[in-house]
């Protein structure tokens, strides 16, 4: 637990802040207003890679308390209120290199859960270059969920995703595969593109495809190179590969592969209305840092442009409802610059990652990549448009597994 500092019951010395002392007016979470119900927390703020894109910036190396894990769980089930199903995401670092703590934590999470009636998805994000038989057996045994961020192919992810030495991760993630799969078969391959990188988007699909995932999450990064017209139009000839490779290998096995950004595309044309909200950062998720600080996400947890105002409470007590409660209220069709009313395509991104645009634009209102996202528009369009004309029984049995998915 963080030492308060005697003047105030609810100031802290953030050290993300160089202890900066942080005063918050409220003693905790006005859950009435919309119930906390998932959190992310980084349980590390150690890693054994340095990966050139990584949002966190530079990492202490210390993990979090044993007490602060249990207290951060005791804080979420307390503010779900009337909710039974829960979230939990561990990220970080690297969790795994948490497992002490994961091993005793872990048990008494899923028993102080199910004591009160409470559900609760755990999942992990590894970079899975440190998985063993030990990690295996532990999260088939207690139910813990995976996610793996892994780039692509060898060429891709060597180039930005090193061990600290400068290796590559490709050979050890491949060795590891096997036992991962048998860990948890489903798990995502959470692929980041970058400018760098995107000439191999189309390649690393296949790859992931023979590697035998079953769902591929590609994101683009928050480089400002994407505002460049010359790497829009790789990323669009790139998706285009991609979506053509993706729907003949979906008829070609008669089974459904989740492709992440194009699923969430095709969903959202049957949407009724746009949400509110562009994304669960401040309003039904948080992240807890190692410190028991609440923050938005887990990009704001960062040392890449931390901010007092940033910070949403501390899960020993005190907290600061009405910035959260301008998160809640917040709507990029109003609110952001330029309005996201005035775009066409904005069902597909709706505002984007407001911590990638903090990041870079110091403004969470102003969008990192909107031309970007206007171009994969373009690609999506014209493939669903062409399967609408060509191949509608495909496309029906695609709806049809797309809605039970979810």
């Amino acid at each position: 637990m963080i030492a308060v500092m005697p003047k105030s019951k609810y100031t802290y010395k953030v050290p993300l802040l160089g202890n900066m002392p942080v005063s918050f007016r409220d003693a905790e979470p006005d859950s009435q207003e919309l119930p906390i119900a998932h959190i992310d927390m980084d349980i590390t703020e150690r890693c054994n890679l340095a990966c050139s894109y990584c949002f966190k910036g530079k990492l202490s190396g210390k993990p979090m308390g044993l007490e602060t894990a249990k207290q951060a769980i005791k804080f979420l089930v307390w503010h779900s209120q009337n909710f039974k199903d829960l979230g939990l995401s561990l990220v970080g670092g690297e969790p795994l290199l948490a497992f002490d703590l994961l091993k005793e934590w872990l048990p008494w999470t899923r028993r102080y859960c199910e004591q009160r009636n409470k559900r609760l998805p755990i999942c992990i994000t590894t970079n899975g270059t440190l998985f063993t038989k030990e990690h295996h057996d532990f999260f088939r045994k207690w139910g813990i969920g995976l996610h793996l961020s892994f780039d692509g192919c060898p060429e891709v992810q060597n180039f930005h995703r090193k061990f600290r030495d400068g290796r590559g991760t490709a050979e050890t993630i491949e060795k590891n595969l096997p036992l991962i799969f048998s860990c948890w078969r489903t798990i995502h391959a959470r692929s980041t593109v970058t400018p760098e990188t995107v000439d191999k988007l189309a390649e690393s699909y296949k790859y992931f495809c023979k590697l035998g995932f079953l769902k591929v999450a590609f994101a683009l990064d928050s480089s400002p190179k994407w505002n460049l017209q010359k790497y829009i139009e790789i990323l669009k000839d790139q998706f285009r590969e991609t979506l053509n490779y993706h729907w003949k290998y979906m008829k070609e096995k008669n089974q459904y592969f989740v492709l992440s950004p194009f699923d969430g595309y095709v969903r959202s044309l049957s949407k009724q209305r746009i949400h509110n909200a562009p994304c669960a950062a401040g309003n039904s998720s948080l992240l807890v840092d190692i410190h028991g600080f609440l923050w938005p996400c887990h990009r704001f947890s960062s040392s890449m442009r931390p901010h007092k105002n940033l910070i949403l409470g501390n899960i020993w007590g005190g907290f600061n409802n009405r910035l959260r409660n301008a998160y809640i209220s917040l709507k990029p069709d109003e609110d952001f610059v330029p309005a996201c009313k005035k775009c066409k395509i904005r069902r597909l991104c709706y505002g984007g990652c407001i911590g990638a645009n903090w990041q870079n634009n110091s403004n969470i209102l102003k969008p990192n990549n909107c031309r970007a996202q206007i171009g994969l528009h373009k690609v999506f369009s014209e493939l669903i448009n062409k399967i609408r004309k060509t191949d509608q029984k495909f496309w029906d049995k695609y709806l049809n597994w797309l809605g039970r998915s979810k």
